[in-house]
């Protein structure tokens, strides 16, 4: 028997089972291919950024090839049944051969299936589709080798499920949202979708997934969006109301995958899970991304990776987490709210602005099996906001470069600086207010220190202004939290005689809290004089 032979059988088969029900499927094949860019599960060390990030082989096509696929409300019509079969009085539609297909109008209670050889590629093309199915997906990719969604332009698709599916079997678990695949798909165009998951997720690979375009609404009673290889994002407008996680990506077999990848589009996030979750790794080297989530933000097991982007965050949990390696290394990155701000094993921070509120802990190094954390700053600009530790690691700290300021707790319980091996500071500048628990660099970077401290605690807001004794300005800076001591380092800072002010008043703008510009009026503030003459100077004011 020939393939094609084969095909009809195999849909003819697959179609009987659907007469009960506008969804009750039996399993299909399915193809079980992944990215070409994957490596073997025992490859630990995988690139952070060897990931699949699709292509445009696919946006072109000969409109005289196009077979359609109308949507009348309780039926469907087709205009070539030896590529589409028809089943469940013309309810459902089953695609069984590669090729382009055209889906337009509106389906009260059905189904589009793609059930073509998982060697095919098919596109399908929603051009003002609206398909709801009360018990099951409304679109279903059962088998191909990779299906592509085009939104064609100035359209509105819909896509929605009911709250209970029916299976054909009780094992059954599958289908299980509005938009699923068991093969890879890409969604692209210039058109909007919305995905309404009413059962569990919205849209679901368990290869993987691609969005290049589009605007697409999810709204999931659990998951918004997941591919289980790898959910790569690269443009597009995407908006997720998620009962679980936004964004996810699951597979635990392969270290290779399980990763969350995105370089553009604008993304909003809202979710009581985690806003992004990879079981392996998240990479982030642009986009524009909100994320208020009740969980973590951001959160990975193996890796997060972020090197640009404009990224704001409001989490119930840790702001980015990561069980080893945090990089950012670019971006701008504002976290509004969290416990712990940005929590990692080993963490590098280079060439980013960032911003950390933490009721908790603002930067926390710490490792699951208690061995040592490290934390490295080579550049960029971080500023902490923290109830609990500003910045708290479990190992040592690094400095090369860079602006750093902290705006520490309140309470003498936490420090401004929490480490337990050395802070190596040699460059850059840095400025930890706090109440409690003071501690600075160790002074073996080379760079200097100079510990500010009071036996009565200052108020928020309060003005100190450090110059050299020729009245070279090194730094205005008003702490957001009322503070007993404050820390300075910086490679400016030599040997030498200077003043410090308590109070007084500063033209200009601050940001958090450090006036870069303007100039210091002393007023009645007060002032003592000191000299410099090692790395680390104590300094009562």
């Amino acid at each position: 028997m020939g393939k094609q032979q084969w095909r009809v059988v195999l849909a003819v088969m697959f179609a009987a089972v659907m007469l009960w029900s506008c969804g009750t499927t039996s399993s299909s094949t399915s193809s079980t291919t992944t990215s070409e860019d994957s490596s073997s599960s025992d490859d630990s060390d995988t690139d952070l950024t060897d990931v699949e990030t699709g292509s445009d082989e696919d946006s072109d096509w000969d409109n005289d090839d196009v077979i359609y696929i109308t949507l009348n409300s309780t039926s469907i019509s087709v205009d070539d049944t030896t590529q589409v079969t028809l089943s469940d009085a013309s309810t459902v539609a089953t695609i069984t051969n590669a090729g382009t297909y055209s889906i337009s109008g509106t389906l009260d209670d059905g189904q589009i299936i793609v059930d073509s050889d998982d060697e095919d590629e098919v596109r399908l093309i929603l051009n003002g589709a609206d398909i709801s199915c009360t018990d099951n997906a409304p679109l279903f990719i059962a088998s191909a080798a990779e299906t592509f969604i085009v939104l064609e332009e100035g359209t509105t698709n819909v896509l929605t499920d009911g709250a209970t599916y029916v299976y054909a079997d009780a094992d059954e678990d599958e289908p299980d949202s509005p938009l699923f695949s068991k093969d890879d798909l890409t969604i692209y165009g210039d058109g909007s979708l919305t995905v309404n998951g009413n059962y569990t997720e919205g849209i679901r690979s368990k290869d993987g997934l691609v969005i290049q375009g589009g605007t697409i609404t999810v709204n999931a009673e659990d998951h918004g969006i997941k591919g289980k290889d790898y959910l790569t994002i690269t443009g597009g407008t995407i908006t997720v109301n998620a009962g679980g996680d936004g964004l996810k990506s699951n597979n635990d077999e392969d270290s290779a995958l399980g990763y969350v990848y995105i370089s553009g589009g604008t993304i909003s996030l809202a979710a009581d899970g985690d806003g992004i979750q990879a079981e392996t790794r998240v990479i982030i080297s642009g986009g524009d991304i909100t994320i208020n989530s009740a969980d973590d933000g951001i959160n990975a097991t193996t890796g997060i990776s972020i090197s640009g982007g404009d990224l704001t965050i409001a989490s119930g949990d840790d702001g980015i987490h990561s069980d080893t390696d945090l990089d950012i290394t670019g971006g701008t990155i504002l976290v509004t709210e969290s416990v712990e701000g940005i929590e990692g094993a080993d963490i590098i921070l280079e060439d980013a602005n960032i911003t950390v509120y933490a009721s908790d802990d603002g930067i926390n190094g710490s490792t699951d099996d208690g061995s040592s954390a490290y934390l490295d700053i080579n550049n960029g600009r971080i500023a902490v906001y923290a109830s609990g530790d500003g910045i708290d690691v479990n190992g040592s700290i690094t400095m090369t470069d860079g602006t750093v300021l902290v705006h520490g707790p309140t309470n003498s319980g936490n420090g401004a600086l929490d480490y337990d091996n050395s802070f190596v500071f040699s460059g850059g500048s840095l400025l930890a207010a706090g109440v409690g628990m003071e501690q600075h660099p160790s002074g073996s970077g080379g760079a200097r220190t100079v510990v500010f401290s009071s036996s009565s605690t200052k108020a928020a807001g309060t003005l100190v202004h450090l110059e050299t004794s020729g009245g070279e300005e090194l730094f205005t800076f008003a702490p957001a939290k009322a503070f007993r001591y404050l820390v300075f380092s910086s490679d400016e800072l030599g040997a030498g005689a200077y003043k410090v002010y308590v109070g007084g008043s500063a033209s200009g703008t601050a940001t958090d809290g450090l006036y870069e510009e303007g100039s210091y009026s002393s007023g009645s503030a007060s002032t003592k004089s000191f000299s410099v003459t090692s790395t680390a100077t104590q300094v009562s004011f």
